[in-house]
Formats: structure tokens, sequence, C-alpha cells
């Protein structure tokens, strides 16, 4: 090479970094909003069904202590008392809400993440790991949400005294 030229930079075998941000939205972020994201709905899970466990546990109780007082309108009580129970924590549980912040959690994170990249600086790599996130969290986000309390054709339970519908 003649002495005027100059010489090219080394190649590290490392994309160029064009700008001073980080390159690619990061695996590790892309992965903790992943991992928040399914921490959020077993929490939001586990929640639920907690305080159908604690219904359940004073229902237990309750029939214990008519068994061990021999009172006869007290297994009655406790039977009354735990469905009207049931009943209200039924229609308060609407996890539904809380899927859906979860989601959008996760969408605002993914969206730092991009944000915060350089796409000239996306390898392979990369898209792989944020397309595999997105198609994993978008189809369990779209599962929950039809899981909730959305449906509005007729109860499937008829009310008492109602005649049946025809038989298609």
């Amino acid at each position: 090479m003649p002495p005027d030229q100059p010489k090219p930079p080394a190649n590290t075998g490392q994309p160029a970094n064009r700008s001073s941000q980080p390159a690619g939205p990061s695996h590790q972020q892309v992965m903790d909003a992943h991992n928040k994201y399914f921490q959020d709905l077993a929490s939001i899970w586990n929640t639920t069904q907690q305080r159908f466990q604690n219904l359940q546990t004073d229902f237990e109780r309750d029939v214990e202590k008519a068994v061990m007082t021999q009172d006869p309108n007290a297994f009655q009580t406790a039977q009354t008392e735990f469905q009207r129970r049931f009943q209200d924590a039924c229609m308060e549980a609407n996890p539904v809400g809380s899927y859906e912040d979860a989601y959008r959690d996760y969408k605002s994170a993914v969206q730092k993440a991009i944000a915060a990249a350089n796409v000239d600086d996306l390898n392979f790599t990369d898209m792989a790991h944020l397309s595999q996130s997105l198609a994993t969290v978008s189809q369990m986000a779209m599962m929950m949400r039809m899981s909730g309390p959305s449906f509005t054709g007729p109860s499937p339970f008829p009310k008492e005294g109602a005649t049946p519908p025809p038989p298609r």
C-alpha cells in the first residue's frame, strides 16, 4: 500500500457502531421483559387462586365447627355463607384487566429496548430473540384476553323456571 493512503480500520469481527447508542435491543432487555410478563401472569393467577383457596379453607373450618357443636343449623349456615362468598369472589375476579396491564408493560419495555437500538446493528440473533418473544407473548396475551368475561351470548345456565330453548 502506498504510504500516502490511510490504512483501513482493523476488522474486529464486530459490526461498526454508527452511533453512541448501544448495539441492538439488548437480548437481556427483551429477555427481562419476556420473563417479567410471565412472572406477572403467574402472580395474577396465584392471587386469584389464593382467594378461592382461602374461601375453601374457611368453609372447611365452618363445617368442622358445625360437626363439633352438633348444631343442625350451623352446617346450613356455613354452606349458604360459602356459596354467597364464592359467588361474590367469582363476580369480583376479573384477571383480564391485570393480564392486559402485564401485556402493556411488556410492550412498553420492548418498545424502550427497540427505541434505544441502532437498527443497523441488529443482527440475526437479535431479530430471532425479539420475534420469538413477540410471538410467544402475543399468543399468550390473546389467550388470556379470550379467557375473560367478554362472552356476550346467552347464558349457558338457564334461569330457574325458564323454558329451555328448542333443540337445533
